[in-house]
């Protein structure tokens, strides 16, 4: 994979394309690897329920998912629609299953009916919504009650220190987050600490701290 400007890696971060795609997923998924398992392990998905996930990458640790928990139903968006096709390609048997569902978000909008999840979770992704508000409000209302939401994110003092974070990636702190999520009705919201020797995007070896926040309907 050729090597990629600043701009041009916080460009593909935002929304991978190019003929070069398959592996930049690929990079994507193992850089983000230990964040997704923690995210998956913390949702402890009850029986038979209904997830949605926005901002799947190529849906590498979808299989996971309904390994470790018996849903009844998956719903993915994505802002990519190179990333759709991979994990289109990567799960074909539960799209086949009519278990799994991968559409394109547009306008910043998740255009489901309401009430419908048990669980909504959103890993990495935060960087490059244009309102936290608006996203939150929406989760909150495609969530059942009682309905959990899981954010989970690079904290922002280990974030800064990635130089292509500094190309149109909006950084925010904790208590920042949870304000926010506050406002939108959440409640028993409860931040989950992590720190890892990671690989970063541009192929750096680092030590970052993250952030999974749990948060209920």
């Amino acid at each position: 994979m050729s090597a990629l400007t600043d701009k041009e890696l916080a460009e593909q971060l935002r929304c991978p394309s190019g003929n070069q795609v398959s592996e930049f997923g690929n990079k994507m998924y193992q850089s983000n690897f230990n964040m997704i398992d923690k995210t998956i392990d913390l949702l402890n998905s009850k029986e038979n329920s209904t997830i949605l996930e926005l901002g799947f990458g190529n849906g590498n640790h979808i299989i996971k998912l309904f390994e470790k928990y018996r849903i009844d139903n998956y719903y993915g968006l994505e802002i990519s629609e190179a990333m759709i096709n991979e994990a289109s390609k990567l799960n074909m048997k539960l799209i086949e299953e009519r278990k799994l569902k991968l559409n394109r978000i547009e306008n910043d909008t998740i255009n489901l009916k309401s009430n419908t999840f048990d669980y909504c979770f959103s890993i990495n992704t935060i960087y490059f919504w244009n309102d936290l508000s608006n996203y939150f409000e929406q989760f909150y209302n495609v969530l059942k009650n009682e309905g959990e939401l899981f954010l989970t994110f690079i904290q922002k003092e280990s974030a800064e220190k990635q130089s292509f974070t500094q190309y149109n990636f909006n950084l925010y702190t904790e208590t920042e987050i949870i304000e926010l999520l506050q406002k939108a009705n959440f409640k028993h919201i409860e931040p989950f600490h992590f720190e890892e020797n990671a690989v970063s995007k541009n192929g750096t070896e680092m030590q970052r701290k993250f952030t999974i926040i749990k948060a209920k309907k």
